[in-house]
């Protein structure tokens, strides 16, 4: 909705989970509903992408859950792999090569993954199964082709799931249709009511206060060196290499809900290459940035570099080309740097997630700094 809060738009009760059955499913919800997705997100199956054909035709994208796809390399890694290290090891190179944003720098990477793997005995049954599931099908699961489109994970649907299971089913299986049907009412009813209470009282809904935190983290960026001409912007990380490009989108509705009031400015109106707006479609930290430092001329001409280098040093045209060439090399050889990392931080990436993993990181870092190590 306009708060970016999933509903449902119709529930499937039946016995079966094939096309046949869900192709009539799929039939009822057309003679209601006239819509023409251009993005559809499924899990692994096959079976709702084929019935969704055969009713609503062919979606411009369809993309799988990470969700889903993460779950899947997980439990295959710790089949066909039988050494923990390994199976570390294993699942860092897929996990980045998921995370690659960029298509060039991917397809690199994912040739040199598939060559290190092939190399090694213990990696080869887990090559052929990611080989011929996976590769043939990246588009689908790779975050370098879903920039933008606003959609990374169904987990909407799985929290739906867990809330009429747990809330009101109290984890019991209901074997009768009536009682079934009595509970998902009683569920939509509840949610209409949740949407006409946030109508009228308002509600800070998790877009917008995602948008708040990034926005105080933004404030904090004073360090990062920023080049910027017309309509974008170049974004040095301080921390690495990355550069990211900020630039202007379209302009906003009026009375849209997910406006950042320090910045005057909503999600829509800025894009950026970084993980956080391009993939999970957040007002990510580095457009906060440029909005609170440059407020004035957002929308009016933009001002020449001596007038940036007062919040931030500005990095020339020179210097940004050779971030962005090195940049480029270091992804290439991703995969050979993956086998040098520290097994603890390996162990932390794979049991406790990509997160978490992150974050222990980042301790580690400040650690180290700090003692000098």
């Amino acid at each position: 909705d306009d708060k970016r809060e999933g509903f449902p738009a119709a529930f499937i009760l039946s016995n079966k989970q094939d096309s046949k059955a869900l192709s009539v499913a799929f039939a009822a919800i057309k003679e209601h509903v006239s819509i023409s997705p251009k993005v559809m997100m499924t899990d692994n199956t096959e079976s709702f992408l084929n019935a969704w054909r055969t009713v609503f035709g062919v979606p411009e994208k369809r993309l799988l859950c990470t969700w889903h796809v993460d779950r899947s390399w997980r439990k295959s890694i710790v089949k066909l792999i039988k050494k923990p290290e390994n199976q570390i090891q294993a699942y860092e190179v897929v996990r980045s090569l998921l995370m690659e944003t960029e298509e060039e720098a991917f397809y690199i990477m994912l040739q040199e993954a598939l060559k290190n793997f092939n190399e090694t005995d213990e990696f080869r049954a887990f090559k052929n199964y990611f080989e011929h599931v996976y590769c043939k099908r990246t588009e689908a699961w790779a975050y370098c082709h879903r920039k933008w489109l606003g959609i990374n994970t169904n987990m909407h649907i799985e929290s739906m799931h867990q809330t009429i299971k747990y809330v009101y089913l109290q984890g019991k299986k209901v074997k009768k249709l009536d009682r079934a049907l009595f509970y998902l009412m009683k569920f939509v009813r509840d949610r209409v009511f949740d949407r006409l209470i946030c109508l009228e009282k308002g509600k800070i809904s998790s877009k917008i206060a995602q948008l708040r935190k990034r926005h105080k983290v933004g404030q904090e960026l004073t360090s990062l060196c920023i080049r910027k001409n017309e309509e974008e912007w170049s974004v040095a990380s301080t921390k690495s290499n990355e550069i990211y490009i900020v630039k202007k989108n379209v302009a906003c509705s009026e009375g849209c809900t997910l406006m950042c009031k320090e910045c005057k400015q909503c999600l829509n109106n800025f894009i950026c290459t970084c993980i956080d707006n391009a993939v999970q479609w957040n007002m990510g930290k580095h457009i906060h940035y440029i909005c609170s430092r440059n407020l004035n001329e957002i929308n009016s001409a933009v001002p020449g570099d001596e007038e940036l280098s007062v919040h931030s040093p500005t990095v020339d045209k020179e210097e940004m080309v050779i971030f962005e060439d090195r940049k480029f090399l270091e992804k290439a050889v991703l995969v050979d740097k993956s086998n040098s990392t520290s097994l603890v931080r390996e162990a932390y990436f794979f049991f406790f997630g990509p997160e978490d993993y992150f974050v222990v990181k980042y301790i580690i870092g400040k650690v180290c700094s700090y003692t000098n190590n």
